[in-house]
């Protein structure tokens, strides 16, 4: 299976948000492709490279949790560990890294250089990466064996480089699902996750995230596919009236699209796009009464009203749906960012507005999620994602905009909350049981 890890789309989620500030960190890393696990436990993994002699690799990858002192600063046990070293290999040469003993969590790193080591007469190049919390220290080292090399030059290439740097880099604490991407689990662990039962605040609210997602992904769909035919028709020029739009999408690809004028509180109908249940579009002037049928008036007052205090969007275009409150009292207005990049899906940029029941008065808004994020349905070689994979950090089911831009991007979504991780597709979720291996400790 193949991520996109790199994405961490913020989210506000307006339901219930688990409080985690206290819970026990774990350490998630990401094993460059080629390397194969030869130990394992709830204290230490080690890996060789897949051709590789397991009890003499020529190279090794290596995560360890340790107990330490809560007295003991991370360098001073650093610096003993690299005396412990020392001992076999008296010309240890020792580079300082990027090291953060001052953040939370503290960090540090070091390359060495073992020119010739005492016991075996081989040369060794390491790089090493601790972190601590509290009482832990998770380490994470990288090794290769080489024949003797001179002190001060090395005979680490840019390949075994470049895979330890992944290796290294990866090392993160998690204190939650949504910390960094390797949080959520390894490939493999996504891959073969059973489907769990959500709890029943959650199938609640994903209920009502399922049912406002396929309805906006409909509504804004069935919008551009109008507008689309509306300018076929040559109705959308620069001296257009049109100033919005209210789609009722119907069964199947069924539905009609009012394109209006006026402002929010005097509507004039201008043009509706019909769709019979083939997707075939029928353009017709607009009449006084359509604005008797299914609220109109009240949907698009709803829209304008909104779109009156939108913030500055994260995209020139925007499209918006128009659902009934759940519980009656009002109207749900989203805006949905819209980008011209069809390779580009995006997860942040959209706002849900709750309108009273007048449709003109806005009682909130809120951004879903803040912040512009978005990704590509491609990696840097033009190879399309078959996953895609985000974060959602304050909210703990997915959000309804995210479900409509899975629809959207026709792709399945992996998506961590604070407490768990779930699988967006067809515009449903479930939720996933992820047994990791690459975390110390062990999930339980």
């Amino acid at each position: 299976m193949r991520m996109h890890r790199r994405a961490q789309a913020l989210a506000m989620a307006g339901m219930f948000v688990p409080a985690l500030a206290l819970a026990a960190p774990w350490a998630a890393w990401e094993v460059p492709a080629g390397y194969r696990e030869v130990a394992g436990g709830d204290h230490a993994r080690a890996y060789v490279r897949a051709g590789d002699d397991a009890a003499h690799p020529a190279e090794r990858l290596d995560v360890r949790m340790v107990e330490v002192p809560p007295s003991e600063p991370l360098g001073d046990w650093f610096a003993a560990l690299r005396k412990q070293r020392e001992a076999t290999c008296p010309a240890l040469q020792a580079q300082p890294g990027a090291s953060r003993l001052d953040a939370v969590p503290a960090t540090l790193r070091e390359m060495w250089h073992c020119p010739r080591d005492a016991r075996s007469g081989r040369g060794e190049v390491a790089v090493l990466k601790a972190m601590r919390d509290g009482t832990r220290v998770w380490l994470a080292s990288a090794m290769r064996e080489y024949p003797p090399f001179e002190a001060g030059k090395t005979p680490l290439q840019k390949a075994e480089l470049a895979r330890w740097t992944v290796f290294e880099q990866s090392l993160a604490l998690c204190r939650d699902y949504t910390g960094a991407a390797v949080c959520m689990g390894d490939p493999a662990a996504l891959g073969a996750a059973k489907t769990i039962a959500p709890t029943p605040d959650e199938a609640v609210a994903l209920r009502r995230a399922e049912s406002r997602g396929r309805e906006i992904y409909r509504q804004d769909r069935l919008a551009w596919k109008a507008g689309d035919a509306l300018g076929k028709a040559g109705h959308l020029d620069r001296n257009t009236r049109v100033k919005g739009w209210i789609a009722l999408p119907g069964a199947r690809d069924a539905g009609d699209v009012y394109f209006l004028g006026g402002d929010a509180q005097a509507p004039l109908p201008l043009w509706v796009v019909s769709f019979d249940a083939a997707g075939t579009a029928r353009v017709r002037a607009g009449r006084a009464d359509d604005l008797r049928r299914d609220d109109l008036a009240a949907r698009y007052r709803a829209r304008q009203s909104a779109l009156a205090l939108q913030a500055k969007p994260c995209t020139p275009a925007l499209g918006s749906a128009v659902l009934r409150a759940e519980d009656g009292q009002g109207w749900l207005v989203y805006t949905l960012a819209r980008g011209a990049d069809a390779d580009t899906v995006w997860i942040g940029g959209h706002t849900r507005f709750r309108m009273a029941p007048d449709a003109a008065t806005t009682l909130n808004a809120e951004p879903l999620p803040a912040g512009c994020g978005h990704i590509g349905r491609r990696d840097a070689n033009g190879r399309a994602y078959s996953v895609l994979q985000m974060a959602q950090p304050e909210s703990a089911v997915p959000l309804e905009t995210l479900i409509a831009q899975q629809l959207d991007a026709g792709l399945p979504f992996l998506v961590a909350t604070p407490e768990a991780v779930w699988r967006v597709e067809g515009g449903r979720v479930r939720k996933l049981d992820v047994r990791a291996r690459n975390r110390l400790p062990e999930a339980r």
